[in-house]
């Protein structure tokens, strides 16, 4: 997946986030919360122990040993034992933590001034307890022999400086080391790579019921991508099967197979930097002229770059597409601003249909509401927000940027073209004023029949004016009837903060309805 792709998918999810913030609660919410529980679990105070002791002594000093390290609330006797059998017993069934074995000359060594040995055995399985009991035990064990033996040599009149240390030795059942790593790794591991496969597993499920699920390299990136997607969806639900005969690019190069050519293998090559002229079979040297003459096909998508001077050449491929009798659905803007009605009237004259509503909103159905929906009005007005690229300049420059960086930042993101000209000077938003005047409005008019003033010339300052005012600047193109005439322009405007335009919302003014509004895709950076 290129970086390309992975931003896209990237985007497309923060966005499904605030599409279903229910899910978003429970995938934030359940790990916070267990983190919490795990904090706390992890962190308690230990206190009452349960111990066990074996007694080989049984003399008074090793009964009053027993007394004194079982004093406190950190060590609790649990049972007084009479065999190893037993200790390994508790032990084995988890109610005792630690054992504590009194050797037989306990108390004879203890009064011969040579020290003595005390074997604490503890549960391995429980690493910070375990540590604790042994802890306290040698604290108390220590402290204990110290008073006895400190009496004893003073009664002797024996140096205190002889007296010897304690030698405790430490056996752990499983985990000798006391690493608690060795016991909380797993458990750990489980909750960490648990919960983002959960999370992906919700997530997935909640898509596929919003029908957003796509495939890996499905993402809305490419009109192909998407297509590959859903193809199983559109052939189930609306009986649409489609097939690519023919793909032909300037700079990829050129692929033909009557059959239907492997759409998947054709996108890993162009991916990689590989012509579709090598791609096998099918691959050749047709350029967009001819594969419109030779293909065998029912329609053409055309979405070469637009020119709105000239409209070529894609108004040159639509004609010549027509004129063969195939259907032709574009996304250019350049053949609908300057010949849009003659297409029609010419798909029309062949039983064909010249479909172009992705010229204008993108995806979002301005044409075909106005067209269908609203068939029964009459549009007076229509004005709003035509170019992404603009408007997250603008909203980048409220957050404090200047022009510059905010293109900077809109190249880098991908929202602009390495030459930005036809956004930022207000042309690509010309063309879709055109192609709203004369497809909706029934004008004849050309892009350089209407003013049009870019953004290029809006400073901070001016961002921090209209920010006073209560107001922000949004480049807008409008469309409207004047008089038996049609306007049309393209400008930056000055627009409350809180009006609906903001939103990438087309302000509609139909005869019998009302004003109305249609909004699109919030851009990157909006509020």
């Amino acid at each position: 997946m290129s970086t390309r792709h992975l931003f896209a998918v990237v985007r497309k999810e923060i966005q499904h986030i605030f599409r279903d913030r229910g899910t978003f609660i429970l995938v934030l919410i359940t790990p916070t919360l267990v983190l919490l529980l795990m904090t706390y679990a992890l962190a308690v105070d230990i206190v009452h122990v349960p111990i066990a002791l074996l007694d080989y002594d049984q003399s008074a000093l090793s009964k009053k040993f027993v007394q004194q390290i079982t004093a406190g609330d950190d060590l609790d006797l649990y049972a007084a034992v009479n065999s190893m059998d037993q200790v390994e017993d508790l032990l084995t069934r988890g109610k005792i933590k630690a054992a504590v074995i009194i050797d037989p000359e306990f108390s004879a060594d203890l009064l011969s001034l040579q020290g003595f040995n005390l074997q604490v055995i503890i549960d391995g399985t429980e690493p910070e307890t375990g540590g604790f009991a042994v802890d306290h035990i040698g604290w108390r064990a220590e402290a204990f022999a110290n008073d006895i033996l400190a009496s004893q040599l003073q009664a002797a009149g024996i140096p205190l400086e002889s007296l010897q240390p304690i030698d405790l030795r430490i056996r752990a059942w499983y985990n000798p080391s006391l690493k608690p790593q060795v016991d909380l790794l797993p458990g750990l591991l489980s909750i960490v790579l648990g919960f983002p496969a959960f999370s992906v597993a919700l997530t997935l499920a909640r898509e596929h019921e919003h029908h957003t699920l796509e495939q890996l390299l499905a993402t809305p990136i490419t009109r192909i991508e998407l297509l590959l997607g859903k193809s199983d969806r559109l052939a189930s639900e609306y009986g649409f099967h489609w097939t690519v005969t023919g793909i032909a690019d300037t700079a990829k190069g050129s692929v033909y197979h009557p059959a239907g050519v492997d759409l998947a293998r054709a996108l890993t090559s162009a991916a990689e930097g590989r012509s579709l002229s090598r791609l096998e079979p099918g691959g050749c040297d047709w350029d967009a002229p001819t594969m419109i003459q030779r293909a065998e096909a029912d329609a053409m998508v055309e979405v070469t770059y637009t020119d709105i001077t000239t409209g070529r050449p894609a108004t040159d491929h639509v004609r010549a597409a027509l004129a063969r009798g195939l259907d032709v659905a574009t996304t250019n803007k350049g053949p609908v601003a300057l010949a849009g009605r003659e297409l029609v009237e010419l798909a029309a004259g062949h039983g064909k249909r010249f479909l172009f509503e992705g010229t204008v909103m993108a995806g979002t159905p301005l044409l075909n509401l106005v067209r269908e929906s609203l068939a029964g009005s009459k549009i007076h007005e229509i004005r709003g927000i035509l170019n992404g690229t603009t408007n997250y300049i603008l909203t980048a420059m409220e957050g404090g940027m200047d022009y510059a960086e905010a293109l900077a930042r809109a190249q880098e993101l991908g929202y602009a073209e390495a030459v930005p000209d036809a956004d930022v000077h207000g042309w690509d938003a010309l063309a879709k004023v055109t192609i709203l005047a004369n497809m909706v409005l029934g004008a004849d008019l050309k892009p350089v029949d209407s003013p049009c003033t870019g953004i290029t010339n809006i400073t901070p300052e001016h961002i921090a004016a209209a920010r006073a005012d209560g107001m922000r600047y949004k480049l807008i193109g409008r469309v409207w009837r004047d008089g038996e005439a049609v306007r049309a322009s393209v400008g930056p405007t000055l627009v409350e903060r809180q009006h609906p335009l903001p939103s990438h919302l087309q302000q509609l003014d139909p005869q019998g309805i009302g004003d109305g509004g249609l909004a699109g895709a919030r851009e990157a950076g909006e509020e």
